[in-house]
């Protein structure tokens, strides 16, 4: 058995327009978002949190500490409060 499972919404609190929205410097990417995940052929879905950056913008937001404060964090909220960090680079 197949399970598809399909993005239902995407949200950042930072970025008003997700889909057309274009960085001032792709360099420096540093944004939270949201996105509901469910199975494509049932109701409902499951809200995942996670922090989309660049290195660059990731060293600018942290000074330098990026890691040591992703850790810190996992270690305040263990289990599902737990953040996610997409690291991309080039961000496109």
């Amino acid at each position: 058995m197949t399970i598809v499972l399909k993005i239902r919404s995407c949200y950042s609190p930072d970025v008003d327009d997700l889909p057309g929205w274009v960085p001032a410097s792709v360099d420096e990417v540093y944004y939270p978002l949201e996105m509901e995940i469910g199975e494509a052929d049932r109701s409902g879905a499951h809200v995942f949190g996670l922090m989309i950056a660049t290195p660059q913008g990731l060293a600018k937001h942290h000074r330098g500490r990026a890691l040591q404060a992703f850790r810190n964090n996992q270690a305040r909220t263990p289990g599902m409060g737990r953040k996610a960090l997409l690291v991309i680079d080039p961000y496109r």
